[in-house]
């Protein structure tokens, strides 16, 4: 659509780069066929995955069609509950062709991790070599002494079945079931449907209110939720490129329990954080590391956040983000 608009046509005739952050890759062709740099800033699967989305256990084998079809049905079933769009997903996916066709036309590609590098290229073979690894510039987080309050988790991941939700609901679940003191403090990210609404209910009637849903927050008073948490549970169950919300967490001094996926190795790799990993599906491993956490003294969590926070400060320097960023906008 834009393509043919003569407002967007004179603005891109302009300009001296093109520069696409998702989604918008047929203009990819355009840009080119006007001589103009194109640059492309991956920060999901788009161009090898109809939804963007990779499943964790499907990195293996992602060539075939069959396993491909899989994860479409899977996502729109298990994400978004809709038959509708499972079904349109058999006949849709296979038109993601051409965001594959059309990303090799770019000059330069930004990957936001390694892990999100290795599988991109392993998919498109010929990417590598025009391809960069930049992490995201980091959340601006002041350091703030940490004030834990009653033993809480604190999840970002609203119902969302990617973001494991599921996975968070059984493991902690089992670990109330035991009799430990625990909260659970729910952010709200997409939104928590009826359904998700009414099980919470249920389980805080038996669990003595043990599920505190946050509703909308802003930003300021997110940050204080971290502060007072002592742990982040992050069960996601797709190859997250580089969840912001566990930079957030390690530099909030905050540690994350999460799955080994996608860039989550990168962003806690070289801190104690690294310990608190857990497989993907792996219930009882989440489990495990709650009550590891709740097994630590205030001052030996508060010894861990600091950690937490310089290193990856040191790993996210925003200088250096910004000058690679520079290097592959220079038009030379």
């Amino acid at each position: 659509m834009l393509a043919k608009q003569k407002w967007f046509l004179k603005l891109l005739s302009d300009t001296d780069v093109l520069y696409i952050p998702r989604y918008c890759y047929p203009l990819i062709p355009l840009g080119k066929r006007l001589n103009k740099k194109v640059i492309v800033h991956l920060h999901d699967y788009q161009p090898v995955s109809y939804n963007a989305v990779l499943f964790s256990y499907h990195i293996n084998n992602q060539n075939t069609k069959r396993s491909k079809l899989r994860n479409c049905i899977k996502y729109e079933l298990l994400e978004h509950n809709s038959v509708i769009k499972a079904s349109l997903s058999t006949f849709l996916a296979s038109t993601n062709v051409l965001s594959k066709m059309w990303i090799t036309k770019a000059d330069k590609i930004i990957c936001v991790s390694r892990k999100q590098f290795e599988i991109i290229c392993h998919e498109i073979p010929n990417l590598a070599r025009k391809t960069r690894v930049i992490y995201n510039l980091p959340p601006n987080i002041p350091h703030i002494e940490k004030q834990f309050n009653k033993k809480c988790f604190l999840y970002m991941g609203g119902d969302s079945f990617v973001k494991g939700y599921f996975i968070f609901l059984k493991a902690s679940w089992i670990l109330l079931n035991k009799g430990v003191e625990a909260k659970y403090l729910l952010g709200e990210g997409r939104g928590f449907k009826l359904a998700s609404r009414s099980l919470i209910k249920k389980l805080n009637k038996k669990f003595n209110s043990a599920y505190i849903l946050l509703g909308r927050l802003k930003y300021n008073e997110l940050l204080k939720h971290y502060v007072k948490s002592l742990a982040l549970i992050f069960p996601s169950v797709w190859e997250e490129p580089l969840p912001y919300v566990v930079i957030e967490s390690m530099l909030a001094g905050t540690i994350p329990i999460a799955s080994k996926i996608g860039g989550v190795p990168e962003i806690v790799g070289d801190t104690p954080a690294q310990y608190f990993l857990v497989e993907p599906y792996d219930i009882d491993g989440f489990v495990d590391r709650m009550e590891c956490i709740l097994s630590l003294s205030n001052e030996e969590l508060t010894n861990i956040g600091i950690k937490l926070r310089n290193v990856t400060q040191k790993k996210f320097n925003v200088e250096k983000i910004t000058r690679d960023l520079f290097r592959v906008f220079n038009l030379k």
